[in-house]
């Protein structure tokens, strides 16, 4: 048997085996906890399950690299992880943010992304925007 001892407001407690000894005046704050952490856990879940569908083609609208405007990018998604390939045909994995659910990281791009809740909007950290491509042309105007 491991005892150690643990002071809190100004009292001294022990642990025994791994739990802690509480005075019976302790014990309601050691239920609000437990429950609040419970709920927290399920809340958090549940916010966590929504995850934004990116699975398809964008086309690249904005800031675009040299010749590229209005060519296709493709996004390809299991869960919180993402494949992402530019207009240009370079590729890199990527995951959403646990912190940001609407923030993507692309590794090997070494560059961030945040996309839109609907998931018709990819704004990358750099300027560059990519569109969901719906199947119409894209009307580009003249510079």
């Amino acid at each position: 048997m491991i005892a150690l001892p643990i002071y809190s407001n100004k009292r001294r407690h022990l642990i025994i085996n791994g739990q802690i000894d509480l005075p019976a005046e302790d014990v309601p704050m050691k239920l609000r906890f437990c429950i609040v952490g419970t709920l927290t856990v399920i809340l958090m879940t549940d916010v966590s399950a929504q995850v934004v569908d990116l699975n398809g083609r964008y086309r690249c609208i904005q800031v675009c690299s040299v010749g590229s405007i209005g060519k296709s990018g493709y996004v390809t998604q299991s869960a919180r992880g993402l494949n992402v390939r530019s207009q240009t045909g370079a590729s890199s994995r990527s995951w959403i943010d646990w912190f940001s659910p609407h923030r993507m990281w692309l590794e090997d791009w070494n560059e961030g992304a945040v996309f839109s809740a609907d998931g018709m909007i990819i704004r990358f950290d750099r300027g560059t925007i990519w569109q969901r491509d719906s199947g119409k042309p894209v009307a580009l105007r003249p510079k």
